[in-house]
């Protein structure tokens, strides 16, 4: 995000299969707000009711947020292994077997709390 930021190509981050032209402004806007929140200086990032005054002004002025400071450029990717990626990926999450919650809570249910 940082790199298309800075290249002004903010939009080569945004899933094409979400049809949202009509959004670019505003999805450009929230990326921008996302890096200044990751300000290396913490008095340099917003805090909540600025970003809630943010969200709720559009036409509001956002400074040019600077490099986060968790980038590590030896691990960033070229821009053309992006364009590589499939555009629709899938995430499995694992959730434990509904019997095995039900178990641990009941367990947990069960303890004595008489001599608390």
């Amino acid at each position: 995000a940082w790199r298309h930021f800075q290249s002004n190509t903010t939009t080569k981050i945004i899933d094409e299969s979400l049809n949202l032209e009509d959004q670019i402004e505003e999805i450009k806007r929230q990326i921008q707000l996302g890096l200044l929140c990751t300000q290396a200086e913490p008095t340099l990032r917003p805090n909540m009711s600025k970003v809630l005054q943010i969200l709720g002004h559009k036409d509001m002025d956002l400074p040019s947020p600077t490099k986060p400071p968790f980038l590590d450029e030896s691990l960033i990717l070229s821009a053309s292994s992006f364009n590589t990626l499939p555009s629709k990926s899938q995430t499995n999450i694992n959730f434990p077997e509904k019997s095995q919650t039900n178990d641990n809570l009941h367990r947990h249910d069960q303890q004595d709390y008489s001599n608390l």
